[in-house]
Formats: structure tokens, C-alpha cells, sequence
């Protein structure tokens, strides 16, 4: 756009930065950028509130805005920093936050938030599949793998595949992969389940968004069911005993404080308050 403009002798001027030697000079060592994925603008106190409180306040931790729904966060060391990156999913909510390095180079204009760490977890697999060698490339279908969680031998052990996925938030929800067996000479389909997944639509399956405010609203199969619905996308949530056994365990940092539900219920159902009507007073 700027190169559009016709100079005036003034603005021919320019400011020569030597830059050569420290190109991110006066910028701090130690931050992120980051996203609320909402469909409103949020107040930039309400951000500093809920995120100070969900990373455990750190200490001479900043934050500032930087544009709608935009923040940069500062912190005094690299291991706060990492705790952050690595405690992803976090939400403010039920709307996803998204995070990324800072880097002083790139004009916060350009910045792009496409990407979100999440646990997934592939179902059905045979032993075969369970393991570094097949499994990564497996998990690899459904966005780039930042963590398979398998044993020191590389085997994972239980009813599923557990992997940690940068999900490109543009594109959406990837509900099952395919493995065509040479042997058997056909493709099966192997189900794909997410954890402590955000607000995220029934519809189109897009995270970001509901399904009531979907402008590309999807029909309803014969069980009255949109095809991204949370019992066919979310995970269960049950007691950590019943999850995969890698040896590694299986706990991961939220972005939630609150407690988990003693019943089991998928981890992403969006539930309403029933309402109680007044009894009628007596005449």
C-alpha cells in the first residue's frame, strides 16, 4: 500500500538503522504473542485476568495489548515462558487462546494464528500401528506431530494412539485416518478423538465459532446428529487410569481450573442451566 504513495520531499527522508550487528535490539528475550479465537472483542483487562490467573501468575510477568483480541505476554525467564507454550490448550472460556514465539522482525499485522496444540488420540489401531515407526507418520495425517507418547522402546500400549498435534485451526477437525493394508489389499479407517478440545462448530467442524452462529449450517443425519458432533469428535472424560499406558503418563497442563466432572461427559459438550419455574403462590 505504501508504495503506492507519491513522496512528498519530507517523507523521502529516511531513518538509517544499523542493524546489522542486533537486528532485535531493545525487544525482550523472553515472549509470546497471542489470540483469543472469538467471535466477539474482549476487553483487554478481561485477557490479563483470566490468563494471569491460569499460568500461575508468573512472576514480573507483562501484558499488552496489541490488537483485537491480540496480546503479547513478557516474561522474566525462558522455563515460564516454555510452561506456557508446552501447557497448551488454553481458552478463555470456551474460545480457544492461540500462542506463538514472539519475533521482533515481523510486523504484528503479519502475524498469523493458525495453529493449536492439541492431544488427539487414534482409535482402533493393531499393535502394529502402535509405535514410533508407524504411528508417527499415522498421527502425521492429521496435522504435525509434536509429541507421540509411546515407552523407551517406542510402543505405545492401550486402546489408543496418544499424540500431542499442531491443529491447523483453518482447516477442519480431522475425524478419522486411513491406512490401506497391502496385505489385506483394502483401507480401513481408524477413529480420531480429541482432548480438552475449545468451542469449536458441529457444523463445519472449524474451531472458533459454534454451531448456532455457522454460516454454513450442515443437515442433520437420521439420529438428528450434525456431522462434527461432540460424541463422535471429543473425548470421554475418564479417571487416568483408563487412559493409554505408555509409561510417560498422561496428564497434560489446561487452560481450565476448574475441576474435572465426576461423571463421565465428553469434555466439549456445551450444556444449559434447566430452567426451574416458581411455584404459584396460593390464593
Amino acid at each position: 500500500m505504501m508504495g503506492r504513495l507519491k513522496l512528498i520531499a519530507k517523507e523521502s527522508k529516511t531513518f538509517v538503522l544499523e542493524d546489522e550487528a542486533d537486528p532485535a535490539w531493545g525487544c525482550p528475550e523472553w515472549a509470546i504473542v497471542g489470540k483469543v479465537l472469538a467471535p466477539n472483542t474482549l476487553h483487554i483487562q478481561t485477557i490479563k485476568l483470566v490468563i494471569r490467573s491460569a499460568w500461575g501468575n508468573p512472576k514480573g510477568m507483562k501484558v499488552h495489548p496489541m490488537g483485537p483480541n491480540m496480546f503479547i505476554a513478557v516474561f522474566e525467564s525462558e522455563t515460564d515462558m516454555q510452561k506456557v507454550m508446552r501447557g497448551s490448550p488454553w481458552v478463555l472460556g470456551k474460545n480457544a487462546i492461540l500462542l506463538k514465539r514472539f519475533d521482533p522482525l515481523v510486523e504484528p499485522t503479519d502475524i498469523v494464528f493458525d495453529r493449536l496444540l492439541l492431544w488427539v488420540r487414534i482409535h482402533g489401531l493393531p499393535f502394529a500401528l502402535m509405535n514410533s515407526e508407524r504411528g508417527k507418520p499415522l498421527a502425521e495425517m492429521i496435522s504435525e506431530v509434536d509429541h507421540l507418547e509411546v515407552d523407551e522402546d517406542g510402543c505405545a500400549w492401550g486402546a489408543f494412539l496418544r499424540a500431542r498435534i499442531n491443529v491447523d485451526v483453518i482447516e477442519p477437525l480431522i475425524r478419522c485416518v486411513g491406512v490401506f493394508s497391502v496385505r489385506l489389499k483394502k483401507t480401513l479407517y481408524y477413529e480420531v478423538r480429541y482432548e480438552n478440545l475449545p468451542m469449536y462448530c458441529f457444523s463445519c467442524g472449524l474451531i472458533g465459532h459454534s454451531a448456532v452462529m455457522c454460516l454454513h449450517p450442515a443437515e442433520r443425519n437420521e439420529e438428528d446428529k450434525l456431522p462434527w458432533s461432540s460424541d463422535r469428535v471429543c473425548v470421554s472424560e475418564v479417571k487416568k487410569k483408563d487412559q493409554s499406558f505408555s509409561g510417560q503418563g498422561s496428564h497434560s497442563a489446561q487452560g481450565s481450573s476448574s475441576q474435572p466432572p465426576t461423571k463421565e461427559k465428553k469434555s466439549c459438550e456445551v450444556t444449559f442451566p434447566s430452567k426451574t419455574r416458581k411455584p404459584r403462590a396460593r390464593k
